[in-house]
């Protein structure tokens, strides 16, 4: 047996997404099957089946990459399955919005100036319109939004150890901060949190 190579899980991720293009694979794989058991039944699928499916080869994903994208798929949450996968296609991690502050300031009118609102009963006073540019809300969403991601990430390099035996990979636990606008120090490797 081969010596397997220790890999930290964010690129084991990387590598099954974008590099393995596992689902990709299993698409392709999946629509080339159905193409065989439609011309088999003497149905015409159209553009002559075959080999190919969106110009990805039909052949399968390396074995390691099918059983990251099994523990992926064993993610409790949707959402979670869904952020794991689209960052580690795009070899990223989710913004959480690093010394991002809540800023108000006000309506700018089409000419460049703050917009006023003028009160209508003698018109004396008026008032300017302000709006949030980086509200608090959408920090707390973006930073929800990176612990879900590394949950998942933290999720997967568990189930992988404990339940799979990849053939040539030994996943190590995610290097990313846990909470990174605390100041805190990597994820604990046993915790899922």
């Amino acid at each position: 047996m081969a010596v397997r190579q220790e890999i930290d899980i964010e690129k084991l991720l990387v590598w099954a997404y974008q590099r393995q293009r596992v689902v990709e694979m299993i698409s392709a794989a999946s629509s080339n099957s159905l193409s065989r058991t439609a011309r088999a039944g003497g149905w015409s699928m159209g553009g002559g089946g075959g080999g190919y499916s969106g110009g990805i080869a039909a052949t399968p994903a390396h074995p390691d990459a099918m059983l990251v994208h099994e523990a992926v798929c064993q993610l409790p949450d949707r959402d979670m399955r869904g952020l794991v996968i689209r960052h580690a296609k795009a070899g990223s991690r989710p913004d959480w919005m690093p010394n991002a502050r809540p800023k108000l300031g006000a309506v700018i009118n089409g000419k460049g100036q703050p917009e006023v609102i003028l009160d209508p009963p003698k018109y004396r006073y008026g008032y300017c319109p302000v709006r949030e540019y980086v509200s608090a809300v959408g920090i707390d969403l973006a930073r929800v939004q990176y612990a879900t991601w590394l949950e998942g990430v933290a999720t997967v390099a568990l189930i992988l150890v404990e339940g799979f035996e990849l053939g040539e990979f030994i996943p190590l636990p995610p290097k990313a901060v846990a909470q990174p606008w605390m100041g805190q120090t990597h994820l604990d490797a046993g915790s899922k949190t």
